[in-house]
């Protein structure tokens, strides 16, 4: 059994991944958001679908100054919408990879 109210080893990362920048402002994301925010991503996606996954996705990465960013910016492309989520994606989604074997 494991006691989930014990202390992880490992604290939660402060370290931030640059994701786009727009007018001379670069966005950021946490490197590391941690297993459960991936659990609560896969829980919106078989709950409300594919496309409020992905919306909550992005503003809870992104926050909502960086959300905003992205959602105001009326030049913005499908394809670099599409890279800012697969960005996102992953680094949420490899928070539930296992260590590397080395």
């Amino acid at each position: 059994m494991i006691d989930l109210d014990e202390r992880a080893e490992e604290e939660v990362s402060t370290e931030r991944v640059e994701v786009f920048s727009l007018n001379g402002t670069t966005y950021t994301v946490s490197a590391k958001p941690g297993p459960a925010f991936a659990l609560r991503y896969l829980s919106k996606a078989r709950e409300f679908g594919d496309d409020a996954a992905a919306d909550y996705l992005l503003e809870a990465m992104l926050g909502a100054e960086g959300y905003a960013a992205l959602s105001g910016y009326d030049k913005l492309t499908e394809s670099q919408l599409l890279t800012v989520f697969q960005v996102c994606l992953d680094i949420a989604l490899g928070a539930m990879e296992g260590p590397k074997a080395g």
